[in-house]
């Protein structure tokens, strides 16, 4: 219950036993004592109002009243009972909506003189507390003031409104200025999503923390978000800011999915630089994740260089993830650092997760760490410089992820790979059917043109082959000049049939000589009576990448059961090296005999043999072109490696023959 008021106030209290006139007399001196008091102390303590006083005389048993002022009423500073203070929450409540004080755990006596002190909200302090400079009046411990340590704006400070699904481009485009002019910075509300139908611009010189904020658009024909100045001040010189860190730009996505590209939606995801602009250089770009457009990232120009992506977020774009076409004073040391490239795709197959233009200026860019994931292709390298280091490469279908080939007066394509893992991705594209296969796939690298570089270094598989490969790491069919072809191979393949089947580098390098259509030059038959070796080229008899094969046959005449021809050519000490060869039997395998790659080291001198082995991996039928492989690391003292294409224990009496055809060595 109330605390009664205890002695020496100066404030009366009503007597028991009075009359009402009274109790009224008493009621009006504790008003007086009352108001005195107030109005001194609002008179002191620098202008402050600490209320207006209204009267409620008790009945008795209330344990609620309603005020009846008409009073302008902000709030209810405190109330007095019988001149005791009683404290808001504690010992009552007040309903603004019904002007009610409702008594916490008890109830008033008839006679009980209760006075409400009333806030009108007209505090002179609080005023200017409230308003915009009212942080410059508030002190800090470590000098200065509050204002001198709030250096930010968020969207909501200019009307940005969280979870609403209402257009909200004119808000965040101020706040977004506002940061940039007064050189300030911008905090965004974590994850919440902003939907702008018109195209947001963001000055390469804001400093900004996005911090998950989402600009989303579903109007088709724009682009979303443009890093460049649009309508902000520029201050020379140019310094770079944080644009664009920790921002999420989204698009559309086809119905019923969360990754998968609308190819019916034309919108843009961010479009670096603008003829109109200041410079768009010098940037570390964190955690930016753009997705669910026609082309994701676009660099238009100019000045744009020395642009580096910290894990960025890229893709489900149905035409282009990161697409280059600045074509002036643009283009050096660009670089991306971990994150992903992914679903570039559509219905046709065309999907690309990077592209540069033709007409675009020299391009030196990196990518170190980066996932390509589920992508249709990865690369039309048209000129320039593309380095990948460490980068996971996969996608689902046949097609060559990279193309090369070189562009009149653009420096020269040059096509880097370190410590690659490219092949096999999860299946099928959800918007086409077509899936890898290592029957199907014709190549990783498809060389389109003459004076290209490409130097492949530690490229492994994406997937354990126990099958022969008919894909070429890099394929030059029509055989182009090229500056440099250099690919080394890591991988778990080799020569016994429990690893994995060794790739194809490329069928354009051979350690060997072969020449066109099935030619006996450079091969050697050993000494045989009625034993063979001449020129065929019989259609279905010989691999797909040459023209003909090497007939080798023993006569039904001939009492030998074993044949062979051979080439030798010098290997080094130390190095690895792929062989293959591609052989069709007939009357061998079916007589008991047995077709295969023998493998002969010699020393220097070719007198003595260092090891001598027929390989596990052997034709199995007749009448099937069969590829046989071998991995194999030159010996110490090696100086020579002979191949031998090598048949034995076949039986007498009839015409035995082997084909063989794309015989190579590659050292990898």
């Amino acid at each position: 219950m109330a605390f009664r008021q205890p002695k020496g106030s100066t404030i009366g209290i009503i007597k028991t036993g009075a009359t009402v006139q009274q109790k009224f007399d008493s009621l009006d001196q504790s008003i007086i004592d009352l108001t005195n008091i107030v109005n001194q102390i609002n008179k002191g303590g620098g202008g402050e109002n600490v209320g207006t006083p209204w009267l409620y005389l008790a009945t008795g048993g209330e344990t609620s009243f309603t005020i009846t002022s008409s009073a302008t009423i902000a709030s209810i500073s405190c109330i007095f009972i019988n001149g005791t203070r009683q404290e808001p929450t504690i010992n009552f409540t007040y309903d603004s909506a019904t002007k009610k004080i409702s008594l916490v755990g008890f109830s008033l006596v008839a006679g009980d003189q209760v006075v409400v002190i009333i806030l009108d909200g007209t505090n002179p302090t609080l005023a200017k507390l409230a308003s915009t400079s009212g942080a410059s009046l508030i002190g800090m411990s470590t000098k200065g003031t509050v204002q001198d340590a709030i250096k930010y704006v968020t969207p909501e400070m200019f009307g940005f409104i969280p979870n609403s699904t209402n257009d909200q481009s004119d808000s965040l485009q101020s706040a977004i200025y506002y940061a940039n002019n007064n050189k300030t910075f911008l905090y965004a509300t974590p994850s919440q999503v902003c939907y702008v139908s018109k195209t947001i611009y963001i000055p390469p010189t804001l400093q900004a923390d996005w911090r998950g904020f989402i600009i989303k658009t579903v109007t088709s024909g724009i682009t979303a978000v443009s890093l460049s100045t649009g309508s902000a001040n520029t201050t020379l010189p140019y310094r770079a800011g944080t644009p664009l860190d920790n921002l999420t730009i989204e698009g559309r996505f086809k119905a019923g999915t969360t990754s998968t590209p609308d190819s019916t939606f034309t919108s843009d995801g961010l479009f670096v630089g603008s003829s109109t602009s200041t410079q768009t250089s010098d940037l570390g770009i964190k955690n930016l994740k753009v997705v669910g457009f026609r082309d994701a990232v676009v660099v238009n120009g100019p000045s744009s260089y020395l642009l580096q992506f910290y894990s960025p977020k890229i893709g489900a774009s149905w035409r282009r993830g990161f697409s280059w076409l600045a074509s002036s004073d643009s283009g050096e040391n660009v670089q991306f650092f971990g994150g992903s490239i992914f679903n570039c795709i559509n219905e046709n197959l065309t999907g690309s997760a990077l592209y540069h233009s033709a007409a675009s200026t020299g391009l030196d860019i990196t990518f170190n760490g980066v996932s390509f994931d589920y992508n249709d292709t990865l690369l039309a390298q048209l000129h320039s410089t593309f380095r990948f280091n460490n980068c996971h490469i996969e996608n689902n279908n046949n097609q060559p992820f990279i193309t090369i080939q070189n562009t009149s007066q653009r420096v020269a394509s040059q096509l880097v790979l370190s410590n690659c893992a490219m092949g096999k991705g999860p299946g099928q594209s959800p918007l086409n059917s077509e899936s890898e296969s290592s029957s199907g796939r014709p190549c990783f690298i498809d060389v389109l043109g003459a004076n290209t570089s490409i130097n492949i270094q530690n490229l492994s598989g994406g997937i354990w082959m126990t099958t022969p490969y008919v894909t070429q790491v890099v394929r030059n069919t029509k055989g182009h000049e090229l500056r440099k072809l250099d690919i080394t191979l890591s991988g778990d393949f080799g020569t016994p049939t429990t690893q994995g089947w060794p790739y194809n580098p490329s069928f354009f390098t051979n350690k060997l000589f072969l020449g066109a259509s099935g030619s006996t030059v450079g091969w050697t038959l050993p000494t045989g009576n009625g034993i063979s070796l001449s020129a065929d080229t019989t259609p279905g008899l010989f691999a797909g990448h040459d023209t003909g094969s090497r007939l080798l046959k023993r006569a039904a005449y001939s009492s030998a059961t074993s044949m062979s021809y051979y080439q030798d050519i010098p290997v080094r000490q130390g190095d690895s090296l792929i062989i293959k060869a591609w052989l069709y039997t007939t009357n061998v395998t079916s007589s008991g005999g047995s077709s295969g790659i023998r493998l002969i080291f010699l020393d220097d001198t070719k007198t003595v043999t260092i090891s001598d082995n027929v390989q596990p991996r052997q034709t199995t039928a007749d009448g099937v072109l069969t590829e046989c492989s071998s991995v194999q690391r030159v010996p110490n003292g090696a100086g020579y490696l002979r191949l031998q294409i090598y048949c034995s224990g076949i039986s007498t009496g009839s015409d035995s023959s082997v084909y063989g055809s794309g015989e190579r060595v590659w050292t990898f």
